[in-house]
């Protein structure tokens, strides 16, 4: 009978509107006999607590979380004892510890609240948390509290005399802020704080990756003879530091190759290679090995390397940079059959990771023969090509060449709805069903490791409004991108997954934007999806932005464009305006349409004059003529731009099937 009471009550109380949940029901938990039960009241009394603003309330709720619920233990421990803080309770040594060294956001920032000590300031700030506690610092008037660790990690400009009367910075705390201004591509500050550096009061960990950060930020003020010397000094000195030890051979080898000592240079990557085969830049070390080979028209010596790179590194990110780069002087002196037989004689990975290859091979495959006349061959690869790589710049070419060929290619079908194991995830599914999706996104980022977990992780943080952090997942840890799902012979887009990696959340404003510049322009077209992909690659969504270089906002704006293209906005594009999303798109969306009316509407030209300028452009054209768009994307010198022009087309074609439209004919068309 009590049960049945217990029951009843329960159900009553479920029925209630969020905010009425309250600590009677942590009571009621607290005699549930059902472990799962209890922790769903706790969840959902803490969300009650979380928008009230009641600290101590939720605190106690995620400890009634933390006792019933094995899955959620660490997290609900985390967020009890960061609530705690929040709440003006004291932490125990213990407590500050657990803090410090969880995974979960938000916990550092707790820790510093609850104890603004150096030790645990200098913990916590070397953290993802790093500017968020700084301006917290900042706005509490507490940098004095912690002026060693703050003057480490807290890097505004004005800052760099900082101190409470007294305060010398010492040797390490000097190197660490060396290495986050270097970090923060400021390299004239980040010089003057090494210079002030006792390099013998230093760890060997610490002192030879500050004189890697100290060499590359010299080198970027182009004081390069001097930097060689730096780095020809680690190669001697930091032996026992393989992270810096590697940095430094790496630049010496490419920096004799930049120069043209190629022998040097292959000295320098053979050493690489043979030290570190098992660390990343082993396969860059190839790639340049293979370079040095084709430039000393050496070309066994470079198919040599290729194998080398095939059976030693077959997940490497360079192989298939490294097999076009081989192929290609074939293909441009037009010998397809040798061409042909050689790309098909190598034993690549059935998928390529890199977003700026992806496809490629593919292409230029179908290409040659098309040239050849072996038409149904030509289209069977390029069929392939677009179904297997359709949001990347290669695989719509090959769609457009197939239209050209009077082939209609099938178009994806998208799939709507999301997975159940996505929407309510084992081990988390009471996290969703409450209805915080950002307790939910931190629980998972932290968890993930696989690549159904980071899709998973990402997808919450998308929900969450993260779209920095969500698109990025997908964008670097998932390999292979594999936005495709294949049944038989169809393949699906899932449009979950497509938007988790292709966010929109300024779609509104660029629709305005888009049309407000269209009515005043001469028939120049510019679709929404181009500036979606532009800021997507400038500035991840984030509206506030602002580069190392001084570019603002969402579509990284240098000031002085962004005076040429305000006209017809009210009110000046001052620096403050345009790190809102109202300014910054209707200004970038008018710098679009200018560049639209000087290259013919074309998306590709458009994207790389946006990176590099229309005069830099212009003098491309000219120098590289070329009747395949591909080719002449392979001929942009700078390899930036390049890659550049390469991402953002691709996201322009992803936009575009989301929205359920074709592929813009205009990216194959000839550079003119």
């Amino acid at each position: 009978m009590a049960t049945k009471r217990f029951i009843v009550l329960i159900c009553l109380l479920w029925a209630l509107p969020t905010y009425a949940w309250s600590p009677v029901h942590l009571i009621l938990a607290e005699n549930a006999s059902n472990p799962v039960m209890a922790t769903e009241i706790g969840l959902r009394v803490a969300l009650s607590a979380n928008t009230q603003s009641n600290p101590l309330l939720e605190s106690a709720a995620w400890r009634v979380v933390a006792k019933n619920s094995p899955d959620l233990f660490e997290f609900a421990r985390a967020k009890e004892l960061e609530r705690k803080a929040a709440g003006g309770q004291p932490l125990s040594t213990q407590e500050l510890d657990l803090l410090l060294n969880s995974p979960f956001p938000g916990t550092k920032h707790a820790a510093l609240k609850a104890k603004t000590t150096e030790d645990v300031a200098e913990k916590a700030l070397m953290s993802s948390e790093r500017e968020e506690l700084c301006e917290w610092l900042r706005a509490a008037d507490l940098a004095n509290n912690v002026p060693g660790s703050f003057y480490a990690h807290c890097t505004k400009a004005e800052e760099a005399n900082w101190g409470p009367s007294g305060f010398k910075p010492s040797s390490e705390q000097l190197a660490r802020r060396g290495i986050r201004l270097w970090s923060e591509v400021r390299f004239i500050t980040a010089d003057q704080s090494f210079e002030k550096v006792k390099w013998d009061e230093l760890d060997t960990e610490l002192r030879c990756f500050a004189r890697y950060a100290h060499a590359q930020s010299v080198f970027r003020l182009r004081q390069r003879n001097t930097v060689e010397d730096m780095h020809a000094a680690m190669l001697g000195e930091c032996a026992s530091a393989p992270d810096s030890h590697i940095r430094a051979l790496y630049f010496v080898a490419k920096r004799r190759y930049d120069l043209g000592a190629l022998d040097e240079s292959k000295q320098r990557f053979e050493e690489l290679l043979k030290t570190y085969p098992e660390r990343s830049h082993a396969d860059d070390a190839l790639m340049y090995l293979a370079r040095i080979a084709r430039d000393q028209n050496e070309r066994p010596a470079q198919k040599s390397y290729l194998n080398k790179a095939l059976t030693s590194y077959p997940g490497g990110d360079m192989i298939f940079e490294i097999a076009w780069e081989y192929l290609e002087p074939l293909y441009r002196a037009r010998e397809f059959e040798a061409f042909l037989d050689e790309l098909r004689s190598l034993s690549l990975p059935p998928h390529d990771n890199q977003y700026y290859s992806q496809g490629r091979l593919a292409y230029f495959e179908a290409q040659a023969l098309l040239s050849l006349g072996r038409d149904n061959e030509s289209q069977a690869v390029h069929l392939q090509n677009w179904q297997t790589y359709p949001a990347s710049f290669y695989g719509p070419l090959s769609y457009l060449r197939l239209k050209e060929a009077g082939i209609d290619a099938p178009k994806f079908e998208i799939r709507n709805g999301v997975p159940a194991a996505v929407e309510r995830p084992m081990n988390a599914g009471l996290l969703a069903d409450v209805g915080h999706p950002e307790w939910l996104a931190d629980f998972l980022a932290a968890r993930a490791k696989t690549p159904d977990e980071i899709w998973l992780s990402a997808y919450w943080a998308d929900r969450a409004g993260r779209f920095p952090f969500s698109h990025n997942q997908i964008r670097r840890r998932v390999d292979g991108r594999p936005w495709l799902t294949t049944e038989g012979s169809n393949r699906f887009i899932e449009r979950w997954r497509w938007g988790v990696a292709w966010p929109n959340p300024f779609a509104q404003e660029l629709r305005d934007a888009v049309d407000a510049e269209a009515k005043q322009a001469g028939g120049q077209r510019v679709h929404p999806a181009l500036p979606a992909s532009i800021m997507r690659e400038e500035s991840s969504f984030i509206e506030d932005i602002e580069s190392y270089a001084g570019a603002l906002g969402l579509m990284q704006l240098m000031p002085r464009t962004a005076l040429g293209h305000d006209d017809d906005i009210p009110g000046d594009a001052t620096p403050d305006r345009l790190k809102t999303a109202e300014i910054n798109v209707r200004v970038g969306a008018d710098h679009l349409f200018w560049l639209a009316k000087n290259f013919d509407d074309h998306p590709v030209l458009i994207a790389a004059a946006y990176n590099a300028g229309s005069g830099a452009l212009r003098k491309w054209i000219k120098r590289y003529p070329s009747d395949d768009i591909a080719l002449f994307v392979e001929d942009i010198p700078p390899l930036q731009t390049r890659d550049y022009t390469k991402r953002v087309i691709g996201s322009y074609i992803a936009y575009r099937i989301l929205n359920g439209e074709s592929v813009d004919p205009r990216i194959a068309a000839p550079p003119k």
